[in-house]
Order: C-alpha cells, then sequence, then structure tokens
C-alpha cells in the first residue's frame, strides 16, 4: 500500500516537512510495510522554500537582512532551474513569527529585507522569481522591498522617507528596471477577497 503525506505548516509549531515527517513514523508505528511518500505544500507563507526544495534540486541562500521591525536576521531563499528562477519567502525576511507580539506595528514594519533577498538574487543572474508572501508582518505595500531594490520615496517637503507614510514623489532605480522585465514574476498567497 501507498499512502502520500501532503500536509502544509502548523502555523507557529512545526513545519510542513516535521508534520510529513511526524505522520510518517505514525504510519510505520502500525504498518512498517507501507510504502509513504512525503510531499510537503505550501501556499507561499512560512515553509514554501521548504515544499519547493524537497521536491525539486535547488542551491539554498543565507544572508544578514532586515526584519520587519529593522532588527538584523538570517533569510534564506533558493535557486532553481539551473541558476534561472529565484524562490523567494516574504516570511524568511519579513514574517509574522519574527516580532514578538508586544512589538508587532503594521505602520512600522517593513519589507525591506525581503527586497534584500531578492537584490541578492537579482546579483547572482537569476532571470524570474517566484515569491511567497503569506506570513508577513509588514503592510507597507512593498515599498520597503522596492527600496532595498534602490528606489527612494519622498515626501511634499522633499524628504527621503525611511517609511512609506506621507509619500509623495517616487524614483525608480537600474535594479527595479531590471526587476519589471522578469517574464514572469509568480506571486504566492491564499487570500481572496470578494
Amino acid at each position: 500500500m501507498k499512502i502520500i503525506v501532503s500536509p502544509d505548516s502548523f502555523k507557529g509549531s512545526c513545519s510542513a516537512i516535521e508534520v510529513a515527517d511526524s505522520i510518517e513514523k505514525a504510519i510505520y508505528d502500525v504498518d512498517s510495510t507501507v510504502n509513504v511518500v512525503k510531499m510537503p505544500v505550501a501556499d507561499g507563507g512560512e515553509g514554501t522554500i521548504d515544499a519547493i526544495t524537497s521536491c525539486v534540486p535547488a542551491d539554498i541562500y543565507e544572508l544578514e537582512v532586515c526584519d520587519p521591525m529593522g532588527e538584523q536576521a538570517l533569510a534564506t531563499y533558493a535557486i532553481i532551474e539551473n541558476g534561472e528562477t529565484a524562490i523567494i519567502e516574504m516570511a524568511q525576511a519579513s514574517g509574522l513569527p519574527m516580532v514578538p507580539v508586544e512589538e508587532r506595528n503594521p505602520l512600522v514594519a517593513t519589507t525591506y529585507g525581503t527586497g534584500q533577498l531578492m537584490k541578492d538574487a537579482l546579483d547572482k543572474g537569476v532571470k524570474k522569481m517566484i515569491i511567497g508572501i503569506g506570513g508577513s508582518a509588514t503592510n507597507d505595500g512593498g515599498a520597503g522591498m522596492l527600496m532595498a531594490l534602490g528606489a527612494s520615496f519622498r515626501n511634499v517637503a522633499s524628504i527621503v522617507l525611511k517609511r512609506i507614510e506621507n509619500i509623495i514623489t517616487a524614483k525608480e532605480s537600474h535594479l527595479i528596471i531590471k526587476f519589471i522585465q522578469f517574464s514572469p514574476i509568480k506571486v504566492f498567497f491564499k487570500i481572496t477577497n470578494h
């Protein structure tokens, strides 16, 4: 008999791979002759990189980035398809689990760290990106990400802004122009607005 085990993560407690491993162990405790195939899944949030790289060959990169509240943190991303495609998981650099409950503030939180991951992938020559945007602690509309890619935002007094409040003008950079030339950019998320 073959059993396919295909869980998502249990938010805040276990990754999809850890859940799949636990289920596999429970199955083998009952019947060790079963053929268990583990195929973790993700919806664009925590565990997206793990789910994809458990199925396809990938190079994993780790770098220090700015977390949602401006502190330094380590985050990873993957490159697949012989260096052609980057898998970026927003939760790695801008994720809700990175911020203690008492410090969460969407008016301050930034996607800058996600942009740092994207910039690093661009510097490595990727031609496509898949970006999982679930599990984010941010609500800056991607402004922080664009700042990491070189954009600048100014207010009515022409002061360069660090956050998105009172934006009047925006100036792109060569990296943003390179970024928007990607075909296609795919975004993973699970929210549907009606």
